[in-house]
C-alpha cells in the first residue's frame, strides 16, 4: 500500500507541471493551417493536449479543412 501511495504521488508530481504548461500553451498560442492558411485556436484543451507536435508545428484538426493537418504555432491569442 505504501508503494502505491509513493508511486501515485510521484506520478502526480511529475505530471502536474506538464498539464499546467499545456494549459498555458493552449491559452497563449494560436495556429495557422498549412493547407488552407486559416488562423484558429483549438476548440478544446483536450484536443490541443492530445495532438502531435514538432518544434514549431502541431498536427491538429483545422476547423476549416475539417482534417488533421500540420499547423504552424504562432505566439499570441486570436
Amino acid at each position: 500500500m505504501l508503494a502505491f501511495v509513493i508511486v501515485t504521488g510521484a506520478f502526480v508530481a511529475v505530471m502536474t507541471p506538464f498539464v499546467v504548461y499545456m494549459y498555458w500553451h493552449w491559452k497563449n498560442y494560436h495556429y495557422k493551417c498549412l493547407k488552407c492558411e486559416n488562423l484558429f485556436v483549438p476548440a478544446t484543451y483536450i484536443r490541443h493536449w492530445l495532438s502531435f507536435n514538432d518544434i514549431d508545428k502541431r498536427k491538429i484538426k483545422c476547423p476549416t479543412c475539417n482534417k488533421n493537418e500540420w499547423a504552424l504555432t504562432i505566439k499570441g491569442r486570436l
